[in-house]
């Protein structure tokens, strides 16, 4: 019995990951020494204080830790969630929680098996992806925007241009000494024309 014991608790308490079972009256029967690691809390913390857990959860993250529902024993299998804990320092550590309920040879249910896993790591490089996936849209829509704007400038200038030109002519002709009304007529007609190009332009915008 003592070598088994021995065999199983080198299992338990050297498993990385903070690993726990919960008895069916809510005690918790084992903390690994893990945990501490983790959450900043030694076994014994646990042990005495069940409900420190759900203390040390972030209160945003509590709602999702109540509605979990490790304890329910008419959805047999495993329960998978992830939530921020608070250490005593004040630092955030990011925890993805598994568990499922344990029965006896015989069936019935004695307790909660679970294992919670640091993942601070994975999330803040999920983080940086996502902000750099952001920066990235970003770029792209202002590259996009630049294209955007020199092809407005391209369409816009141009009949921009015919309109100035026209302009200008047409005063030249009606400051001769004979206005040449015929000239006139037709430098105003391209600008309409011109107008009406500029408009259709923003238009198609």
């Amino acid at each position: 019995l003592h070598q088994v014991e021995l065999k199983y608790r080198i299992v338990a308490d050297f498993n990385y990951d903070w690993e726990y079972w919960k008895h069916r009256d809510g005690t918790l029967r084992y903390v690994s020494p893990s945990c501490d690691r983790i959450s900043g809390y030694q076994p014994e913390a646990f042990i005495e204080r069940p409900d420190l857990l759900r203390e040390i959860i972030a209160p945003e993250d509590r709602d999702l830790w109540d509605g979990h529902d490790c304890d329910s024993l008419e959805k047999p299998g495993t329960r998978e969630c992830q939530f921020r804990v608070k250490r005593p320092d004040g630092t955030i550590r990011w925890v993805e929680h598994v568990c499922q309920p344990v029965t006896d040879a015989a069936g019935k249910y004695i307790g909660i098996r679970a294992s919670n896993r640091d993942i601070t790591l994975r999330k803040d490089s999920e983080r940086q992806e996502q902000q750099h996936r952001d920066e990235l849209a970003h770029v792209m829509r202002v590259a996009t925007l630049g294209e955007l704007t020199s092809s407005l400038a391209h369409e816009f200038n141009q009949p921009l241009n015919a309109v100035l030109n026209n302009a200008q002519a047409g005063l030249r002709f009606l400051h001769r000494e004979t206005p040449d009304l015929a000239e006139v007529e037709a430098a105003l007609q391209d600008i309409a024309r011109d107008g009406k190009r500029a408009s259709a332009v923003i238009q198609g915008l």
